[in-house]
């Protein structure tokens, strides 16, 4: 690593839990006793990448399960039936602002991490939930410990970059 820059979007480990932002710090910590350089950088739409990769994932996921939701509702697990349920409730213009929102994280990203060999962020908000089971054995949706689980990996996913 010596030489090496790693860039560092403060925002991110700011948001994190104390126990994801202690690990992120003890790596980035033994990554500069290697010799790598800590590279503060600054993207502005960062914080939109998960609703612009829920809206991406809305209406690639209706699209492949539009027929299935009709024929096969019955057949789908709690979970699944609730989330194609809210899908179905993306609109065009929704779907149209995501698109052109997504654009310009791509361009902020790419001009953040052109000076840096590697972007260091928090894989997820927190530690793993819970995930406790219903009275009946099915899985309870858990909106808020999903947002926490994808928050970070949709900037990679949204820009097209490896996470």
């Amino acid at each position: 690593m010596r030489g090496g820059r790693v860039g560092v979007l403060d925002s991110g480990w700011a948001e994190a839990s104390p126990e994801v932002a202690a690990a992120g710090e003890a790596a980035l910590v033994a990554l500069e006793a290697e010799g790598a350089v800590r590279v503060p950088i600054h993207i502005p739409l960062a914080g939109l990448a998960h609703p612009i990769g829920v809206m991406n994932i809305a209406t690639e996921t209706m699209g492949a399960l539009t027929d299935d939701l009709l024929n096969h509702a019955a057949q789908m697990g709690d979970d699944l039936r609730l989330l194609l349920n809210i899908f179905e409730r993306v609109t065009a213009r929704d779907y149209l602002i995501a698109t052109r929102t997504r654009a310009g994280l791509r361009r902020q990203v790419a001009a953040a991490i052109a000076g840096v060999d590697l972007l260091a962020l928090p894989t997820t908000l927190t530690t793993a939930p819970a995930y406790p089971l219903s009275e009946t054995g099915r899985a309870v949706s858990d909106d808020t410990a999903t947002r926490n689980m994808c928050r970070f990996s949709f900037l990679a996913n949204t820009t097209g970059l490896p996470a």
